[in-house]
C-alpha cells in the first residue's frame, strides 16, 4: 500500500504533551488549513481518539500516523 499526502499535512514538531493533546492540534491544523471541515472537527477527533485507545498508530521514535475510519472526511490520501 502506498499512501500520498500533501507536504502541508505533514506536521513535523507538534507541542502537544499527550497522545490526546497532540490529536487534539493535528486536528485543529488540519481545520486551518481547510482539510477538515469545521464542522466535522470534534466528530473526527474523537474518531482517532477511539482508535488509539484500541491500538496506538505510534511507529517509534515519536512518529505516529493518527487515523480512523469515518464517514466525516470526504477526500483522504489514496492508496496505489
Amino acid at each position: 500500500m502506498n499512501l500520498t499526502f500533501k507536504n502541508e499535512q505533514i506536521i513535523p514538531k507538534l507541542n502537544g504533551a499527550t497522545a490526546y493533546r497532540v490529536i487534539d492540534e493535528l486536528v485543529n491544523y488540519l481545520v486551518a488549513i481547510r482539510e477538515i471541515l469545521l464542522e466535522s472537527k470534534e466528530t473526527i477527533a474523537l474518531a482517532i481518539k477511539r482508535r488509539e485507545r484500541s491500538m496506538s498508530t505510534g511507529i517509534g521514535f515519536g512518529i505516529a500516523i493518527p487515523h480512523a475510519d469515518t464517514d466525516s472526511i470526504k477526500n483522504a490520501p489514496r492508496t496505489s
